[in-house]
């Protein structure tokens, strides 16, 4: 008798919440899981799950052995990592990015991941969102600022500079603000979080301390790129990311605002299912991002003879779980 047999279809039950969206993450059919959870369930003397038409749901002493369960499942990868060291990595890795992110940073140094891991195949989606991994059959994502939760570990992977920026021809016909208060007199071009159900606040760095300051404006996307381009067609001012921004400051068709009052960095981190924590290629990916991410971009000045007062030294801003992608 297998001592072992579905435990891991139990486990991937609780967390997907249905044996439909578990047998998707194992590659197996619903029935399958169903009946390793059940054998299980017979083995153990106790009802784990009860059942319904579209989920499962976990009883009390299901909950108690979810967690055993887990954690066993976690050393059990781990002993199998040491067990094998020299292998060759090979396998399917399934990734969520923001666009910017993916565009600016990953897709230029992939041909090093590939020359150190030729065996690992990457699937990535590239969209702007915030999404379950459970449900997306995800293995890993990106996020800006910090994340919490029971069931995924967030691991930093670098912090991104934000920067506040206009294009010239807006400048010269509504000015340009000095102080983050005169921003209120701008049309500002603002971020919608689905998270949060409203356009992000925007932060600054002011007397060393970070502030937040609801800003208003005519427009509202949820898309970084498209935020840069309603910027450089001179409808209003951005608080973007830097390196989403840089190419437009480098050119000219925007220019960097209220330096001295640049708000800190925000953390960028990597996102994956405790289930995933002694994953060989999550490690990988995860070590890689890190040297992808590394350094982060400085904003240029408006003009080369003219350097912006210094700002205070930006310090690690963390943002609430679910952030949107950028």
């Amino acid at each position: 008798m297998d001592k072992f047999g579905g435990i891991a279809e139990f486990v991937a039950t609780v967390e997907a919440g249905s044996f439909a969206q578990a047998a998707q993450r194992l590659g197996m059919t619903p029935s399958g899981v169903g009946k390793a959870v059940s054998r299980l369930e017979t083995r153990l003397g106790t009802q784990l799950l009860r059942r319904s038409t579209r989920r499962q749901l976990v009883t009390e002493s299901g909950a108690e052995c979810y967690q055993k369960f887990r954690h066993f499942l976690q050393d059990l990868n781990a002993m199998e990592a040491v067990s094998e060291p020299e292998k060759p990595m090979q396998g399917t890795l399934r990734l969520h990015l923001p666009p910017a992110l993916a565009r600016e940073f990953v897709m230029p140094a992939l041909p090093n991941f590939y020359n150190k891991y030729p065996g690992i195949t990457l699937q990535i989606t590239v969209r702007n969102d915030s999404i379950d991994l459970i449900e997306e059959d995800v293995d890993l994502t990106v996020r800006f600022g910090s994340v919490n939760g029971a069931n995924i570990i967030s691991r930093p992977v670098g912090a991104m500079q934000y920067i506040v920026a206009c294009s010239p021809a807006y400048a010269l016909t509504s000015g340009m603000p000095m102080e983050p208060e005169e921003l209120l007199r701008h049309n500002c071009l603002r971020f919608y979080s689905r998270q949060i159900g409203r356009p992000r606040k925007w932060i600054f760095t002011q007397n060393g301390r970070r502030r937040e300051l609801t800003v208003a404006g005519n427009l509202i996307l949820n898309n970084t790129d498209a935020l840069i381009e309603a910027a450089i067609g001179g409808i209003g001012i951005v608080q973007v990311p830097l390196y989403a921004a840089q190419s437009a400051l480098q050119d000219g068709r925007l220019i960097s605002l209220l330096e001295p009052f640049r708000a800190a960095q925000m953390e960028v981190n990597a996102i994956y299912s405790v289930t995933q924590r002694a994953s060989l290629k999550i490690n990988a990916f995860v070590e890689f991002l890190r040297d992808a991410l590394t350094p982060c971009p400085s904003a240029p000045r408006p003009h080369e003879d003219q350097t912006a007062p210094p700002g205070p030294e930006p310090r690690q801003s963390m943002s609430s779980f679910m952030l949107a992608s950028e």
